[in-house]
């Protein structure tokens, strides 16, 4: 969190003699920080993951890219794409109005397909993306009130790689069916059919994050806007669609915006050159990469990733930023380990049914009462499930869905690689707002470094 001392001075703010007092408890920090500021010329944006407190003015330089998913209901059919600008249109139209390219500002929406399905890649300010969440989030909800979960619903998403292809039609069921738990659907069947991906299932919540990790997978491309076709697709609340499929069936819940990249100069293209490197390399760095990672060196990990020369290819500069995040998290839930361990000195934690008490936590030593017996071993040596119950007591009582993205990427470090496991903790991330990135984690869960390692270690139990 910063203050944008430089902006306020030239605006003639004084940051030190504004004072405010109020109630802000049972609000969500955006509405309490909006409740502070409305009656000063001062805002809030993010800033390289920084919370910056600015100007008005300085704010609107500052513009963020983020992927939406078309509300449930808005879909395409066949090879046939809706009108995706009147949705545009309406956007622009109704949210400041002054602030898009056509009326001389610097935002903009470009549609976009990723994982066959067509998503809207908006260019804005933080505020004005509160705004359109918003609006999409409704028309979503809307459509999804008159979802029949007790019918199977086909999908089709294109995927031309066939390589990508054959392993989402080998994996995508069970990382799904074992990251929802409650709304899984075993009897969801998910194939191949020519360059795309068909997947059949009756739970909402399947087809929302199969359609999240096809999309990481798959990368995302820019596409023009086509004009509407009557009878193909359009705008609609339930049903039957164009084409003989029903709408999109995307739980309310799982309806998450996904940030990508701050201040891009433009969308995303399919046209980029082919690297001239070498991928044996570039596989070879994240091997030793993910080793660092494993073994807590992630200044080591780091440096290896951002050794590596990409050229101009975006699928290999989108796994190295996929590591560089991984990375991050996987230092975060180092740092998250270390608050809940000096946190859990002198508290209780049940282990099935017996009770520990941890008396003493000493450099790289810790002492815990069991029943009526006094233990000290290596933290290293600390049995997984004491090591579990102190983290997620902490995590409980921390209460930041932030917590859940340094879980995930705890478990694809871990000497036993769980991507299932790490699925799970970031939708639950997701769904308590933190959405930052997860098109960009998903395909970690596939990764061809990891992967390997998971299925080494799952053979040698």
């Amino acid at each position: 969190m910063q203050c944008d001392y430089r902006a306020m001075d030239a605006a003639g703010l004084d940051v030190d003699a504004t004072t405010v007092s109020g109630d802000f408890s049972n609000m969500t920090l955006r509405s309490a920080l909006r409740r502070i500021l409305q009656h000063t010329d001062m805002t809030f944006t993010v800033v390289d993951d920084v919370l910056l407190f600015t100007t008005v003015d300085v704010a609107q330089v500052h513009l963020v890219g983020v992927a939406y998913p078309l509300p449930c209901g808005i879909r395409e059919a066949g090879n046939h794409v809706i009108d995706v600008q009147s949705l545009i249109d309406l956007v622009q139209n109704a949210f400041a109005a002054d602030s898009w390219q056509q009326t001389g500002g610097s935002g903009s929406i470009s549609p976009i397909l990723t994982g066959g399905e067509v998503i809207l890649f908006v260019i804005q300010t933080l505020d004005v993306h509160h705004q359109v969440e918003a609006f999409l989030r409704r028309l979503h909800e809307r459509s999804f009130a008159d979802f029949d979960g007790g019918c199977s619903v086909l999908r089709i998403h294109h995927v031309d790689d066939a390589t990508q292809r054959a392993d989402l039609v080998a994996s995508l069921k069970d990382l799904c069916n074992a990251a929802l738990s409650d709304h899984a659907d075993e009897r969801a069947t998910v194939s191949a059919l020519g360059e795309s991906v068909v997947i059949l299932s009756q739970s909402a919540e399947f087809h929302g994050l199969a359609s999240q990790v096809i999309a990481a997978v798959t990368g995302i491309r820019h596409i023009e806007p086509l004009s509407y076709t009557p009878g193909i697709a359009g705008l609609s609340t339930g049903g039957m669609g164009g084409g003989g499929f029903s709408h999109q069936s995307v739980p309310a819940s799982g309806w998450q915006p996904a940030p990508l990249a701050e201040s891009p100069a433009t969308p995303p293209t399919s046209t980029a050159q082919a690297s001239p490197f070498d991928p044996a390399a570039i596989e070879r760095a994240l091997q030793v990469a993910y080793a660092a990672i494993r073994n807590g060196d992630f200044d080591a990990a780091s440096a290896v990733i951002d050794s590596v020369v990409v050229g101009a290819d975006p699928a290999i500069r989108a796994r190295l930023d996929r590591w560089k995040r991984f990375t991050v998290y996987a230092r975060g839930y180092s740092e998250l380990r270390a608050k809940a361990y000096r946190a859990a000195v002198n508290s209780e934690f049940e282990i099935g049914d017996r009770v520990i008490v941890i008396v003493e936590i000493d450099g790289e030593q810790i002492v815990f009462r069991d029943s009526s017996k006094q233990m000290s071993m290596r933290l290293d040596e600390l049995p997984a499930e004491i090591d579990r119950a102190i983290i997620e007591q902490w995590v409980g009582r921390d209460g930041r869905a932030a917590n859940h993205l340094f879980l995930g990427a705890s478990h694809l470090a871990r000497d036993r690689p769980s991507p299932t496991d790490a699925l799970r903790e970031w939708r639950r991330a997701a769904s308590a707002g933190e959405s930052d990135g997860m098109l960009l984690l998903y395909p970690l869960v596939m990764d061809s470094v990891i992967v390997p390692v998971e299925a080494a270690t799952a053979a040698s139990q």
